[in-house]
């Protein structure tokens, strides 16, 4: 079934009914890192967007935005905007990122010089470099 007709917007899922769907071990590690590493606080919000509708986990760290995650059937999405203030912490770390990671941060385009990377984790290697990502946004 389709996460958006599971839960429409009248329908708010809890953390457990999000975890159950997504049923991915990369799921807890990567909320355990946001919360705990980044000190990221969660929200769970309804989004009318349409790339991607339906409902979200946010997560928000020194009063910036940190993630989007997108709950998927056995995955998830992870969007992660990167603005001028990162690209020195991404120069530094992109040749050790995985090649479609960088692929990722070069082809993505954006509002005033912000690239927007949606990416999908369905890999431990690739929620490795997420992790590299994130603590490069959370330290601009």
């Amino acid at each position: 079934m389709d996460w958006n007709e599971m839960y429409p917007r009248s329908r708010r899922p809890e953390p457990g009914d999000i975890a159950g769907f997504v049923a991915s071990p990369l799921w807890p590690e990567l909320l355990s890192f946001l919360s705990e590493t980044c000190g990221g606080r969660q929200r769970t919000e309804y989004s009318n967007c349409s790339m991607a509708p339906g409902w979200n986990v946010k997560f928000r760290a020194r009063g910036r935005a940190l993630c989007t995650l997108y709950p998927g059937e056995g995955e998830f999405t992870c969007l992660v905007a990167l603005g001028v203030r990162e690209e020195p912490g991404m120069e530094e770390i992109l040749p050790r990122l995985e090649p479609e990671i960088r692929e990722l941060y070069h082809s993505a385009g954006g509002i005033r010089g912000t690239r927007w990377l949606m990416i999908p984790v369905r890999e431990s290697r690739i929620l490795a470099n997420l992790k590299e990502l994130l603590l490069v946004r959370r330290n601009a």
